[in-house]
């Protein structure tokens, strides 16, 4: 067996995380679903394990978790030296672009990164480093993608022209209100949220903007907006989520969000709700971004495992993988948050269940190479005690501690830096928590990634663990006292 990480052993075979056995992978795009499947674009180079010469791939599922590699939807075009940047998906249902003469449109809109100056197919001239809006579309449901190259938003509002390098990654909704729809995009150095309107999705007209002086300085990305429903009341929210970068809660990329009103042409937080909420306290979840188009209510997201800090550098060892969760939108003490879950769909693929006691959890767990595991469990008392899980590798050398500080209502997360050689070298990532009388616990592992739910989701970490080891531990370190466990499953690895 071999004990490092090459091109032949780090295939992400996992039911938590979507990557394509070769390539670089980043941010997730064009998230729709389409008669029973869902169609996921991401940003992709197939030629290699580094962030150049971005194309869309494109993989389709029944069940966001068993995975159909379809390849390239739209290529990165030689001759422009274009770029296939992030962007969105939708059902024209109406066929309001005319496009398909004898079904109903898909139509996505990406951004398109020119790295030289270039002549367009239609006879026009775009600056080098130049960001526009282009479409693309299909009209067999989102298999073959058709797309002119030539822009359709070729420069931001008059009054921002100056930022054309830095305007990108267009999003789309439908705005019933108003029976149109609805484009974000980011001008990211200013930064600043921008929206266009259109009744056809090839018209589009300037709407509104929307910045925030609470945000941490850095760049905003791949913008997300959403309207929710609230749970348990009687009320519908917009939340706009920003990825960052440089500007993450942890290294260089993060994701945040802002809960108020959308009125078809701005974005307005409400006033208890003026200052950022982190989405994820770890520091390996970005360009998060829904899905279009589901047939029920609930919310899907996907995102990228990674950090731009550091993925670039660890390509050899990690190349980036897409996660998928739940979502939804809860009232808590006059406040709103996203509470996000595991997608239901993976009890399809659990392949063993096995209860644990306490004595099982000291010892620890074995997560052997190649497994994935959920651990499920409920510490009692957590407001008045301490306790600490570890995950070691075979020589007992520690990947990550888990534990809380219950006077301080403080959980955290300390793991060895994944872009450092030196095995002692850790970085703590804490978060604020209120806990009452138990905390509910869930870890989702596999070979390069652990993502931990804490109190039903209000509380997420996710850190990506690009080391080769043929076998991980996972163990209660002290607090055993408090401990109910429910149960551990491994799952079936649907993509091998």
């Amino acid at each position: 067996m071999t004990s490092q990480c090459d091109q032949s052993t780090m295939n992400i075979n996992s039911p938590f995380l979507y990557s394509p056995k070769k390539g670089w992978v980043n941010d997730p795009n064009g998230l729709v679903y389409v008669d029973g499947i869902y169609h996921l674009f991401y940003q992709y180079n197939p030629t290699s394990n580094v962030p150049n010469n971005i194309c869309w791939g494109h993989a389709n599922s029944k069940d966001l978790v068993k995975w159909q590699d379809k390849g390239v939807a739209i290529y990165y075009q030689e001759d422009l030296t274009e770029q296939i940047f992030s962007g969105s998906a939708v059902i024209d249902n109406t066929n309001s672009t005319g496009l398909c003469d004898l079904s109903i449109p898909v139509v996505a809109y990406y951004t398109s990164q020119y790295k030289k100056a270039a002549t367009l197919p239609d006879g026009s001239k775009v600056a080098a480093d130049t960001q526009a809006q282009t479409m693309a579309y299909s009209c067999d449901r989102g298999d073959i993608w058709q797309t002119s190259h030539v822009p359709t938003i070729r420069e931001p509002p008059s009054k921002y022209a100056s930022e054309f390098k830095n305007f990108r990654d267009p999003n789309l909704v439908w705005y019933q209100p108003h029976k149109k729809w609805i484009m974000t995009l980011v001008m990211s150095d200013v930064p600043r949220a921008i929206w266009y309107a259109s009744e056809n999705l090839l018209n589009w007209t300037f709407a509104g903007e929307f910045g925030s002086q609470n945000a941490p300085q850095g760049q905003w990305e791949c913008p997300a907006l959403m309207e929710f429903p609230v749970q348990n009341a009687k009320e519908t929210k917009w939340v706009l989520v920003i990825s960052t970068n440089p500007g993450g809660l942890r290294r260089a990329s993060g994701m945040y969000y802002f809960v108020g009103h959308f009125n078809g042409f701005t974005f307005k937080a409400d006033e208890n709700q003026q200052d950022i909420k982190w989405f994820d306290y770890g520091a390996d979840c970005y360009a998060g971004i829904f899905w279009s188009n589901l047939p029920g209510k609930q919310k899907y997201m996907s995102m990228w495992i990674d950090n731009w800090e550091y993925g670039p550098k660890i390509g050899n060892k990690y190349k980036g993988g897409i996660a998928h969760r739940e979502v939804s939108l809860v009232k808590v003490d006059n406040a709103y948050k996203l509470f996000q879950a595991p997608i239901q769909q993976l009890e399809k693929y659990v392949q063993k269940v096995y209860n644990l006691t306490k004595l099982l959890l000291k010892i620890g767990i074995k997560i052997f190479k190649n497994e994935a595991h959920r651990i499920s469990m409920v510490i009692k008392g957590a407001n008045e005690s301490d306790f600490s899980f570890v995950i070691e590798d075979e020589k007992k050398r520690l990947l990550v501690k888990i534990y809380f500080i219950h006077k301080d209502n403080t959980v955290c997360v300390q793991r060895r830096k994944p872009d450092s050689d030196e095995k002692e070298q850790f970085e703590n990532h804490c978060a604020e928590l209120i806990v009452t009388t138990e905390l509910k616990m869930e870890m989702l592992i596999d070979n390069f990634t652990v993502t931990l739910y804490l109190k039903d989701g209000e509380c997420v970490f996710t850190e990506i663990l690009p080391f080769c080891n043929e076998k991980r531990k996972f163990r209660l370190l002290f607090g055993f006292h408090k401990i109910r466990i429910l149960q551990a499953k491994q799952m079936i690895l649907a993509n091998p």
